[in-house]
């Protein structure tokens, strides 16, 4: 059967566009950082580099889906379905009805706090219990917080506004050093994908995974 290049080129075009500008601008447009290079300074890790780059990192899947939606619609494409991510995290915060920015940003932090810890692991040998007794008082602070918010429906945006505001109020003592309210934010959002957090009322993560993983599949 014949399928219209423009759609399909114009569907998958919008699918980077939105990625790019939902995760901000970059004053340098990356390149020139190559430019910018000195002879002797560091350069970054790869694990710098992909943290750098995982709000507009684009899936295989994401385009498969959008290919397959400018395939089954060439003449005029509907605007493409919301494309949810499929971590524990972005599907807990979903169901509180968190906004897809704030899902983008705590993706973002829990990486960095587990790229934190992996550093410090590295070469502390004290740093596991540290990060224990840390999570610890991460997972009082969720408590607080969802005492606080349990009669706000949906609780997900207020949950994740009372995290930051009890962050902020309540600084931790004997904090590792380099360790800030925002990797704090980033360990409860790692607590969240360990199903030790939670945005809404608990559920079955896995099988709420498999439905939007369906759900998908039926578009093809």
């Amino acid at each position: 059967f014949y399928i219209d290049p423009e759609s399909v080129w114009a569907v998958v075009h919008d699918l980077f566009y939105a990625r790019m500008r939902k995760a901000g601008p970059i004053p340098t447009g990356k390149l020139p950082a190559v430019l910018a290079y000195r002879v002797g300074a560091s350069t970054p890790s790869t694990t710098q580099l992909e943290r750098a780059l995982i709000n507009r990192i684009v899936t295989l899947d994401d385009i498969d889906l959008a290919v397959r939606t400018a395939i089954s619609q060439p003449h005029g494409y509907r605007p493409l379905p919301r494309l949810q991510r499929t971590t524990k995290l972005a599907v807990k915060m979903s169901a509180g009805q968190c906004s897809d920015n704030s899902i983008e940003r705590a993706e973002h932090l829990a990486q960095e706090y587990r790229d934190f810890w992996r550093e410090e692991r590295s070469g502390n040998p004290a740093a596991r219990a540290a990060q224990t007794r840390l999570e610890r008082q991460l997972l009082r602070i969720s408590d607080d917080a969802t005492q606080a918010t349990l009669a706000e429906v949906p609780r997900g945006p207020a949950f994740w506004q009372a995290l930051q505001r009890l962050l902020a109020a309540m600084p931790l003592p004997g904090l590792p050093s380099g360790m800030d309210s925002e990797l704090l934010l980033g360990g409860l959002c790692e607590l969240t994908s360990q199903c030790k957090v939670w945005f809404s009322d608990s559920f079955d993560v896995d099988q709420a995974i498999e439905a939007i993983q369906r759900g998908r599949g039926q578009t093809s």
